[in-house]
């Protein structure tokens, strides 16, 4: 059926029902009508369709495909992102492509291949503290006592307490482990790094001062990168001598030898 020209079909409010191949509309003034059944494999139009009612597709109702969440989505050389499944993914053999003008937005994202990030990588909830002590007292012990690090600048994830002056790792991963502190005169005060997997207690890093006696208030440092898992502890204890945290007391928030733990991945 078709009409072309500057003619006029005029309207009509009988019912009507037609199964057509292929409906051409060029320059139709007007094609008003009811009809109880339009089938047809193709509309071809050039101009606007207006309709009162509602307009099926295949089977399904465009306003709900334009309105409602698609569980499915195919956008192009054979991307599809199933949401039933949780997976993007492509037909096509070569991968799907995120590029710079595709913002994508996710809980997870898991790769088992290489990542190229070109811009800057943010990443504010990743776990980690630091924390430092306002305490200038003398400390000392025999393997027991935590070097008590009571105050901290950040600690993301609530996972350092300040009470135990234990960190306990949340996730499996690779951790970042620093602590520092001053010398106390002629005292060979030695520091270990301990990880407590909760059967096991292990040094995985010391510091120490071998023969030598030291002077006062000289600064030590120690930092270690370790696997651990779900539980692990880890904090700075004393092996023998005495150490002290800072040179005296203060009420600053003084950041002097601080004690970091960090997730790295």
């Amino acid at each position: 059926m078709t009409q072309e020209g500057e003619g006029h079909w005029p309207n009509s409010s009988k019912n009507l029902q037609s199964n057509i191949e292929t409906f051409t509309a060029y320059t139709l003034n007007a094609f008003s009508c009811t009809l109880d059944t339009f089938n047809a494999q193709f509309i071809n139009l050039v101009g606007n369709l207006d309709m009162t009612g509602t307009l099926t597709i295949g089977g399904e109702t465009l306003d709900s495909k334009l309105s409602g969440k698609q569980d499915i989505l195919t956008a192009g050389s054979g991307i599809t992102i199933d949401a039933s499944t949780n997976v993007i993914s492509s037909t096509g053999g070569g991968g799907t492509t995120i590029d710079s003008t595709t913002d994508l937005s996710c809980n997870t994202l898991t790769s088992t291949g290489d990542v190229s990030i070109g811009g800057v990588i943010t990443s504010p909830s990743q776990i980690g503290v630091l924390a430092f002590s306002k305490s200038g007292s003398v400390i000392s012990g025999s393997g027991v006592t935590k070097l008590p690090y009571e105050q901290t600048q950040y600690n993301i994830g609530g996972h350092y307490n300040t009470s135990t002056y234990v960190f306990t790792c949340p996730v499996a991963g690779r951790y970042y482990m620093y602590a520092s502190y001053y010398t106390i005169l002629d005292q060979g005060g030695t520091v270990d790094l301990i990880l407590d997997d909760g059967t096991t207690t292990r040094m995985i890093s010391r510091s120490q001062e071998g023969n030598n006696k030291p002077g006062n208030n000289q600064k030590r440092q120690m930092s270690v990168i370790i696997d651990c898992n779900v539980g692990d502890q880890l904090y700075a204890r004393m092996a023998n001598a005495q150490i002290r945290l800072r040179q005296n007391n203060t009420t600053l928030d003084e950041i002097v030898n601080p004690f970091v733990v960090q997730f790295l991945g």
